[in-house]
């Protein structure tokens, strides 16, 4: 006879796969029937095919004329896909992969972490959250950075051998050149490094090792770039686009694109490396001119990222024209035109979207009592790792760029490692009161 874990345990492993074939079977049927590519969804498509047009890989040499070089090994990545099966929409049965990757590699390292159940309770956390089902219809770079930051972490976790400390590196500058994001998380394997030096538990091989992964593909990547385009690139270049939106007397915080269709003289610049220059010198003349009103629009921009999260849920509508942020900020005709559809549309919208903030609140809540015990007293050294990358990540993208709820979903997909723990001993705490109570 199976001892009380062991039935608790078969029934969460059965509810698992239960939960899995259903997710799966969701991500198919959306898939079935795309909505249209908009956007940097768009965007990635058509640098992807210019870059099949001239018989080469990304960056191109026609790049060297565009706004800026992004996600690099993203791209590529899609340039194949392109080429292999010639189809737009193939893209989107690759984010099926992606995301039960990244939906696998949560439940490993938490399961490594901290046991069999949190395991399974940061598993139904990832399938519960919406978001990661609306990115399965879009073409862009989270899931893909997720995937290897998640890697990248669990092999920086694992046992000290030197072929984990070299994949932690490699996944560490693959996620580079996805999303700049990855910055932070080297520069957290570097603060804990130091702090094991000042402590005197030396780690000198493994941070050797993890810098040389990730030095290995910034040499491939830019020396491939250099050939292509004569700059030495291995990760996007959108830095100086983003800080010049806080850096304009027209800046509140948030996108403002009129800046790029009315500046004449970035109009007139014909490559990215000049623009770039341009918009850094730029900004540095505003801030330095106007620190107080950069520092100003700070609050702004967390209140922009922070205060809504359903920015992916509206693909899972079948379009991607009604967001919860839109209907709330839009006047009486945007209500008028929400009320002209049909009925099933309007239920969806509300229980998609309720569903995602409710669960955004209380994943936020757990998050900051986590953070706060913490603080409080001395936690694991994997927690230390996880908070670390989540508050330097977004200090670094509110800092350098504009307030947007997207930018904080990956944070949110690596603050699921610390507060699925937390759940599951709420979660078995309870259940031991109630046998008692029997």
């Amino acid at each position: 006879m199976l001892s009380a874990p062991d039935r608790r345990a078969r029934r969460l492993k059965t509810l698992f796969v239960v939960s899995l074939v259903l997710y799966i079977g969701i991500q198919v049927w959306l898939v079935s029937s795309p909505i249209p590519f908009l956007s940097d969804s768009a965007n990635y498509v058509r640098y992807a095919r210019l870059a099949l047009e001239e018989h080469t890989y990304y960056p191109n040499p026609q790049s060297l004329y565009s706004a800026w070089i992004v996600a690099p090994v993203y791209i590529n990545y899609t340039a194949v896909i392109l080429k292999v099966f010639e189809d737009t929409y193939s893209i989107l049965w690759f984010n099926i992969m992606l995301n039960l990757i990244q939906l696998a590699l949560v439940m490993l390292i938490v399961r490594r972490w901290y046991g069999e159940v949190a395991g399974y309770v940061a598993a139904f956390l990832y399938m519960l959250y919406l978001n990661n089902l609306g990115l399965v219809m879009q073409n862009v770079t989270e899931l893909m950075f997720g995937v290897f930051m998640l890697a990248s972490i669990y092999y920086y976790t694992g046992e000290k051998k030197t072929s984990n400390a070299i994949l932690c590196g490699i996944f560490t500058g693959l996620a580079l050149g996805v999303r700049p994001t990855a910055m932070a998380l080297i520069l957290v394997y570097i603060l804990i490094y130091l702090y094991d030096v000042y402590t005197r538990k030396y780690e000198h091989k493994q941070i050797v090792l993890i810098l040389a992964g990730v030095v290995c593909y910034c040499l491939a990547m830019g020396m491939l770039s250099k050939r292509n385009i004569g700059q030495f690139e291995y990760t996007s270049t959108t830095g100086p686009s983003n800080l010049i939106l806080s850096a304009i007397p027209e800046a509140n915080g948030v996108f403002y694109g009129q800046f790029f269709k009315t500046d004449g003289t970035y109009r007139a610049i014909k490559t990215y490396p000049e623009r770039d220059k341009y918009l850094m010198q730029r900004s540095r003349r505003y801030i330095a001119a106007h620190p107080m009103k950069w520092v100003g629009l700070i609050p702004r921009k967390i209140y922009s990222t922070f205060v809504f999260d359903g920015w992916a849920v509206e693909h899972l509508l079948g379009s991607s024209t009604w967001n919860l942020n839109t209907y709330l900020k839009g006047g009486a005709s945007v209500k008028q035109k929400f009320q002209k559809l049909p009925v099933l549309t309007r239920v969806k919208f509300w229980v998609f979207n309720v569903w995602q903030q409710v669960l955004y609140g209380v994943m936020m809540v757990i998050f900051l009592y986590q953070l706060y015990r913490l603080i409080r007293k001395k936690g694991r050294r994997e927690e230390y790792l996880i908070n670390l990358f989540i508050l330097i990540g977004v200090g670094l993208s509110i800092v350098s760029s504009v307030g947007n709820p997207r930018y904080k979903y990956n944070f949110l997909i690596a603050a699921i490692l610390v507060i699925s723990p937390v759940i599951a001993q709420w979660t078995m705490r309870a259940h031991r009161r109630l046998l008692k109570t029997r």
